[in-house]
């Protein structure tokens, strides 16, 4: 594993302190949302299913048949509106299943929509936790600094197979059972997550050459969808020196992190990039794009949205180089 793969789960999961492993509740979930909430909703909620703890999952069995390409391009966000009780853990290679095509499709529908039916903002932990138990991940409990927030973290059991080298993450934050942001690793190439996503809002960055303890630089890129609800993180390596050359392109093999949160709760890159990495009492420094490099957002855009453009670089220069 490289040194900026590394680098992305510690930054992913540093700051959270592993306090207990859980295991899944043994309760009924109830329908989150009031009658009134759903019947105001603009979006299609999703069909009221109750499950026993022996019965089939049919979100799993849904999700396994589903019809859907890589990247789906949906554009409704569904509301969730289902109740559950505790599943039964499923078998090894049915939940290995369900996991690779849920990396592959993200089970149909576009971030900041999860896993199918997630939703940062609407979403409730509890129905969320209880599917989650059944595809065996090992999880923990952190905590934030935040009044009445908490955090999990769940690793998947496919270590190396989404990526050589890349484990399958996800950390979720909650507030009173509503889940609010999830992190997570996605393999879209930059080209895609333009095409799909379109320009982004701000682009930010940090990066790290004269003081950096390894033999070579490192960066991250940061675009920043606040409309959408979504940021990528991309991560990458360069050769140390005072003139660092930037290829986002060709960073880290396709492999980056995401943040979904709900859309309508604004915030900015740099702000969020220090929630992304966690609570630190010194954070690093975020900085536009453009101010770091000289490279607008618009030529950012235009240049790499272009295949043939993949292993375009751009400069960046370390004012503390000595």
């Amino acid at each position: 594993m490289t040194y900026s793969k590394l680098k992305l789960v510690f930054l992913i999961f540093v700051g959270m302190v592993i306090v207990i492993m859980d295991v899944s509740c043994d309760r009924v979930v109830l329908d989150k949302g009031s009658t009134e909430e759903r019947r105001n909703s603009s979006t299609t909620p999703f069909p009221v299913i109750t499950l026993s703890k022996t019965a089939t999952p049919k979100l799993a069995t849904a999700i396994l048949t589903s019809t859907s390409t890589s990247y789906p391009t949906v554009t409704t966000i569904p509301k969730i509106m289902y109740s559950i009780t505790p599943l039964a853990t499923l078998p090894s290679q049915q939940a290995h299943d369900i996991l690779i095509n849920m990396f592959q499709t993200n089970g149909g529908c576009k971030f900041p929509c999860w896993w199918g039916n997630i939703v940062p903002g609407y979403s409730s932990w509890r129905n969320t936790e209880a599917y989650l138990g059944t595809l065996s991940p090992r999880k923990g409990k952190g905590t934030s600094t935040r009044v009445n927030e908490i955090k999990y973290w769940y690793e998947f059991p496919l270590a190396g197979e989404v990526k050589p080298g890349v484990g399958l993450w996800a950390v979720f934050t909650i507030y009173k059972d509503t889940i609010t942001e999830i992190k997570y690793l996605t393999d879209m190439p930059l080209n895609k997550i333009l095409t799909d996503f379109g320009k982004p809002g701000e682009i930010c960055m940090d990066a790290e050459s004269a003081y950096t303890i390894a033999d070579f630089a490192y960066y991250t890129l940061a675009l920043y969808y606040p409309e959408q609800g979504v940021m990528f993180t991309i991560y990458g390596e360069a050769p140390r020196q005072k003139v660092v050359q930037i290829c986002p392109g060709e960073s880290e093999d396709g492999v980056s992190g995401v943040m979904l949160w709900n859309p309508t709760q604004t915030s900015s890159c740099s702000e969020l990039m220090v929630r992304y990495i966690g609570d630190f009492q010194y954070p690093p420094v975020y900085n536009p794009l453009e101010g770091a490099t000289g490279m607008d957002i618009n030529t950012f855009y235009n240049t790499y949205k272009d295949t043939s453009n993949a292993s375009t670089c751009f400069d960046w220069q370390d004012p503390d180089w000595p």
